[in-house]
């Protein structure tokens, strides 16, 4: 009712806004558009989406390296719209050639040849040294381009198997904002959200050689792709260690895997080479090029590889109505003879050193502020140390740059980046660098003393931990020791390049004021690396009270681990197991209620407090307040469930709930009952093992149940239409016993009420696992079968008292007897069931051996998998497709 009154009321107001405008118009005159900053930046803020957010500076004009606003000030561009203006803004000669262009023809389509894409394509192919290209227009749609084609040349030469295919990237990189780029990011203000995200994706840490080769060796023959940034520009310039860029060229061609460089931001010129790839003499499969291709006059992108990869992709099977388009083809040459004929490439090389050779001096008057300067060329970053820049930010250096006439934006808190156009000269440089410096040592004091500091959590808060570092190698280091990445006769040339990633022991010494934050250093992205390593929430509970910031990324970890102690009855003298005295008519629902409502898990409290800080967990608890007796020795233990505990985790992708180990007492009496349907997507049933094969005359187990004087093999001698225990399973003779375990319970028939809630609260699951300590159990659902369990949630009926389970695969270990037709009996037999294939079932043919409801391959496969007895045990589970486990405690 709400939700149709608040839809009522919006619609009402865009009526009365449609008939007041169009009243306005024709009353009154059109109002001259707005002209000053103030006007258009409020105007902006009305009618657009605030997907930005931009520095407080209009652009009206520009030429060159030179910006003014509508009031005619005039700024220094150093940002060149994110490398896309590397030939400086409205460069005369491609604009010239945008002007006869557009005079002449600006649209084909790609359903007819035009004039000007072919030039363009030859050219492109030349100057790079590529066979082919295929033109979109902005960077984005480059990289779903290049997505594609690694994937489909995956499947055609690399023989990945359907839908299998896996593309690997970095950990901190920018690729664009569509979905399928955003499924491949580490940023989680990119993704949250957005789900569910594109599937098939691996990340790697960027930089990391012995990482990437692990994730080749594990996954190289569904690899088609490693997509990556030579230098990470979104990241705050990131350049990798020497050598990394040949060591991924030589893995990827040692794994048969295409290597893709997104050169969108560093290609062209940017980094003093016309590609970053360049600097190691590295050629990849796949390039992808962008921004200034256009040279900041339209949107032009390519793709380039080898006639091997790019004709993978047949006519109808991708393109663009505006890729290639003659418009964009005449500015494109254009924009890259410039390049070429005014020498920007080593220009761009020359005054990069000249910049970073600037800024260094100005860190060497600021040496607590500046923490490095990095680049190549003319892409550049200052790294500011956030303890001594607070309570101010990168955003304010640049707001103040601006008002000294310069152009700059930062990226994350602590980075202000620094690309001006390639055109740029010295005396713009030194204005540029003279603008910085005064911003550090003028107005960076002043506006600290306005600025209040934000108050954040001392060490008596939150726990001492100012002894330590952040973790090298999975070791904290602490300042009393030694570092494990030192050794006595200093530190080796490979650690050489994590300097910048922690603090210097010596530093940290001399600097105690720096001490606060062991980890501001550590971007986001690696931080969360950490956690997702750590997964158990009690773990990442402890995190949380180190600082306010690890508290709000914990909730972003994607990997989570769920340790469940204990499982509390509210029966305050439950009975034993095997011990007669539940009342048999009682319902499967009250008994499951009590079980497992009854609370799962034990000494959740301190995740609770430091998860959901604005409430009293103890007081917070959505279970019963009478689930647990006040006399019951676990009474002192908050009893929260696992969805519960998991409620604040945003992010998570991975869950498995470890369960702990040994049987469940129930009373007796209490029937538990469970199907497992896996109907057609059975994919295979096997025994694993068996710890003996008896006959029926040389055993004669007796049933566990207390008030049954009958033995199990009288028990079993009838047909399926005798007295056959409820304990037992019987299916053409076929005859199982399951030993009861904490973990079949719970996967059995409490996880409809365990992981309902769980599946609900976090649409980001891909997949989840139950199982116990002690491996006696597992279930394992995938993306599909948790979709399934959103959409059509199980249910166990009061007249069927059964569960559907859609399961990814399931394993119950541990079956004591298991009869075969003929009298045989398998002790200590283990069953799985893995698999599921949705074209298990469509090949039926007949056979004298399984009865005709067996097709060709199940034969084949149970066959040369099975000895006897074996292979009649599997054969009569496979043949049954259904099977059915009724089972009781014992």
């Amino acid at each position: 009712m709400t939700g149709s009154m608040a839809a009522s009321r919006r619609q009402l107001r865009w009526v009365a806004k449609r008939m007041v405008a169009a009243r306005n118009l024709c009353a009154v005159p059109q109002k001259s558009p707005p002209s000053s900053s103030e006007e258009l930046m409020r105007l902006e803020e009305q009618c657009s989406a605030h997907n930005y957010h931009p520095i407080p500076m209009v652009f009206s004009q520009a030429k060159g390296t030179c910006v003014w606003d509508p009031e005619g000030n005039k700024y220094i561009d150093f940002l060149s719209a994110y490398s896309a203006v590397n030939q400086g803004h409205c460069h005369p000669k491609v604009v010239k050639a945008l002007i006869e262009q557009a005079e002449r023809l600006t649209l084909s389509s790609r359903a007819f040849y035009n004039d000007k894409f072919p030039t363009f394509a030859e050219h492109l192919t030349q100057m790079f040294g590529y066979d082919m290209t295929l033109p979109m227009n902005t960077g984005a749609e480059g990289v779903e381009t290049a997505l594609k084609l690694a994937r489909k040349w995956g499947y055609e030469k690399k023989k990945i198997p359907k839908d299998e295919a896996l593309i690997v990237s970095c950990c901190g990189c920018f690729h664009g904002r569509t979905l399928g780029v955003i499924s491949m990011s580490c940023d989680n203000d990119a993704t949250r959200g957005f789900g569910p995200l594109v599937p098939g994706h691996l990340k790697v840490d960027f930089g990391d050689v012995d990482a990437l080769e692990q994730i080749f060796r594990d996954h190289g023959e569904r690899i088609c792709a490693f997509l990556f940034e030579p230098i990470q520009g979104e990241a705050g310039v990131i350049i990798p260690p020497d050598g990394y860029l040949k060591s991924v060229r030589d893995l990827c061609s040692r794994h048969n895997i295409l290597m893709i460089a997104d050169e969108i931001q560093t290609g062209i010129a940017r980094t003093g080479k016309m590609l970053a790839c360049e600097w190691e003499n590295v050629r990849p499969d796949v390039v992808i090029l962008g921004k200034a291709l256009g040279a900041g006059v339209i949107p032009v992108s390519a793709v380039l590889a080898d006639k091997e990869i790019m004709l993978c992709i047949k006519p109808g099977e991708h393109g663009s109505t505006f890729g290639g388009n003659p418009l964009a083809s005449a500015v494109a040459v254009a924009a890259l003879d410039v390049i070429r004929d005014e020498g920007l490439t080593e220009r761009a090389a020359k005054l990069g050193q000249e910049l970073r050779d600037q800024l260094m001096k100005i860190q060497q008057r600021f040496p607590h502020i500046i923490k490095e300067v990095r680049g190549r060329g003319l892409l550049n970053a200052v790294d500011l140390n956030n303890k001594a820049l607070s309570p101010v930010s990168a955003y304010d250096l640049c707001i103040k740059l601006k008002e000294r006439g310069i152009l700059a934006k930062p990226t994350h808190d602590t980075i202000i980046r620094l690309a001006p156009p390639l055109t740029i000269s010295m005396e713009e440089l030194n204005d540029a660098t003279k603008a910085f410096g005064d911003v550090l040592g003028l107005d960076l004091p002043e506006m600290q003393k306005q600025k209040p500091k934000a108050e954040t959590p001392t060490s008596k808060q939150v726990g001492d931990s100012s002894r330590f570092r952040p973790l090298v190698c999975g070791t904290s280091v602490d300042r009393s020791g030694s570092d494990p990445m030192t050794s006595p006769g200093g530190p080796p040339a490979e650690a050489e390049d994590l300097r910048r990633w922690r603090r210097d022991p010596a530093e940290a010494e001399d600097n105690e004021e720096e001490e606060i934050d062991h980890f501001d250093r550590l971007p986001d992205c690696v931080l969360l690396l950490v956690f997702n390593r750590v997964g158990d929430v009690k773990d990442l509970g402890r995190c949380c009270v180190v600082c306010g910031r690890f508290h709000s990324l914990v909730r972003l970890v994607d990997s989570v681990l769920v340790r469940v102690d204990c499982v509390i009855s509210d029966d305050p003298s439950p009975s034993p197991a095997g011990v007669a005295g539940g009342d048999s008519a009682r319902g499967v629902f009250s008994h499951l209620a009590r079980v497992v409502l009854g609370g799962i898990a034990r000494p959740f409290q301190a995740l609770g407090h430091i998860l959901a800080p604005s409430a009293d967990v103890a007081s917070d608890r959505r279970s019963s307040p009478s689930l647990l007796s006040s006399s019951s020795p676990l009474s002192e233990f908050s009893h929260h469930s696992p969805a519960e505990v998991l409620r604040n985790f945003k992010e998570i992708r991975r869950l498995r709930i470890e369960l702990p180990a040994g049987e469940l007492g129930v009373d007796d009496g209490v029937l538990l009952k469970w199907k497992a349907e896996f109907g057609s997507t059975l994919d295979s049933c096997l025994i694993l093992s068996a710890a003996s094969v008896l006959s029926s005359s040389s055993v004669s187990p007796k049933s566990s149940s207390p008030n049954s004087n009958t033995s199990f093999q009288d028990a079993c001698g009838g047909d399926d239409g005798g007295s056959i225990p409820e304990s037992f399973y019987t299916n053409g003779n076929l005859k199982l016993r399951v030993f009861w375990t904490i973990s079949s319970l719970i996967a059995a028939s409490a996880r409809h009420y365990l992981l309902q809630p769980i599946v609900a609260d976090h649409e980001t699951l891909e997949s989840l696992e139950l199982t116990d300590v002690d491996g006696q159990g597992v279930l394992t659902m995938g993306r599909p079968q948790l979709q399934e369990f959103r959409v059509k949630p199980v249910s166990a009926s009061g007249s069927s008292q059964r569960t559907l389970v859609p399961a990814l695969s399931m394993r119950l270990w541990y079956a004591p007897y298991l009869e075969l037709p003929g009298g045989a009996v398998l002790k200590g037999a283990t069953l799985v069931a893995v698999r599921p294939s949705p074209e298990r079932w469509r090949e039926v043919a007949s056979s004298g051996e399984w009865g005709g409801s067996l097709g060709s391959s199940d034969r084949c496969w149970i066959s040369s998998t099975f000895e006897e007895p074996y292979r009649s045990a599997a054969g009569m589970l496979v043949k049954g497709r259904t099977y059915c486990l009724e089972m009781n405690s014992f």
